[in-house]
């Protein structure tokens, strides 16, 4: 990882894959178990979006038993590539920085030109 400073106040980190990148297909059986109990699953974009997915599925899967835990939350921080849907409807909540929350909210309105003042209005 690097992390180059631009204007005041600013930043662009790279992240070049490693060992984040390199995961079985499959959840290991001991990660299957932690999310069975878990009371949060706090998820990165560093880590592949496949496993992200996953992950996301079995703890959506005990919210539809009548679990009110765990909660889903996605750091939007990492690869800058378009939200799989098939994650985004697995999340109670995302963590985005402001250039993360303007690339969410122009995915989100389709690239309209007519769009709110600020992503913060667009996003609910």
């Amino acid at each position: 990882m690097s992390q180059e400073s631009e204007a005041p106040g600013e930043n662009s980190i790279m992240i070049v894959g490693g060992a984040n990148q390199d995961y079985a297909s499959e959840l290991p059986p001991e990660w299957v178990s932690a999310l069975e109990t878990a009371d949060v699953l706090l998820m990165q974009r560093e880590i592949p979006e496949s496993i992200n997915i996953k992950a996301a599925q079995i703890v959506k899967g005990r919210k539809q038993q009548g679990q009110r835990l765990p909660l889903s939350i996605l750091d939007v921080g990492g690869a800058d590539t378009p939200l799989s849907p098939s994650l985004l409807e697995c999340l109670d909540y995302i963590s985005p920085n402001e250039s993360e929350l303007e690339r969410i909210h122009h995915a989100l309105s389709g690239g309209a030109s007519s769009s709110p003042a600020s992503p913060e209005e667009g996003i609910q």
